[in-house]
Formats: C-alpha cells, sequence, structure tokens
C-alpha cells in the first residue's frame, strides 16, 4: 500500500498544484485559457501513451498515462472553476465547490479513462 501511495503521489501532487495555481489566478479569461491548453496538453500525453510501445524518457505508458488524466481533471476542474466564478457571490466558497468538483473529476477520469487504456 505504501508502495502504490508512493508511485501515485507525484501525480496527485502536480495534479494539485495545477488545479491550485489556475485557480487562484485573478485573471478569469487567462485562466480559463491556460486551463483549456493544459486540457489539450494532457489530451495529447493520453494519445501519445497510448501510440507508444515502450517507455518515453524513461517513463512508462501507465505512468504516463496516469500523469495525463491529473492534468485532465484539474485543467477541467479549473476551467468549470473560471467559468463559473461569476454565479458565486463568495470566492472561497466557489474555490471550494470547485476543489470537490476536482476531487471528483480525478476519481472519475481515473476510473474511466485508465480503465480503457
Amino acid at each position: 500500500m505504501i508502495e502504490q501511495m508512493v508511485q501515485v503521489a507525484p501525480v496527485a501532487l502536480a495534479s494539485a498544484a495545477l488545479f491550485g495555481g489556475i485557480s487562484l489566478m485573478t485573471d478569469r479569461p487567462r485562466g480559463a485559457f491556460l486551463a483549456q491548453c493544459a486540457l489539450v496538453v494532457g489530451a495529447a500525453l493520453v494519445f501519445v501513451s497510448i501510440a507508444m510501445d515502450g517507455p518515453l524518457f524513461g517513463i512508462d505508458p501507465p505512468a504516463l498515462s496516469a500523469f495525463a488524466v491529473g492534468i485532465m481533471a484539474s485543467s477541467s476542474a479549473s476551467m468549470l472553476y473560471h467559468l463559473y466564478l461569476g454565479r458565486f457571490t463568495r470566492v472561497w466558497a466557489a474555490r471550494a465547490v470547485f476543489t470537490v468538483v476536482f476531487l471528483v473529476f480525478t476519481a472519475l477520469f481515473g476510473f474511466v479513462i485508465l480503465s480503457l487504456i
């Protein structure tokens, strides 16, 4: 169990850092644009991990696909945060709600996308 946690820790930290960094931006259009760019990069990494035969730069395909799914989940939640921030009266309430959305997206994308790869 500890080995599994050590394996997923870099993916979880990178995903949480991306979500936190984009969500804490005050410029909503720029934050939404960066989240969309990160979503495209995550989707491209998923396709690369499916198409490659062996390790790429020392990263195995399952590890690369897990990293890509983490990027896609965090960027999707960040993009929704910037798109729907105007609907909330308090910024911290929106951040709390979309942190939960980020966690749900991470679990959902992990179960659906990683099971297909």
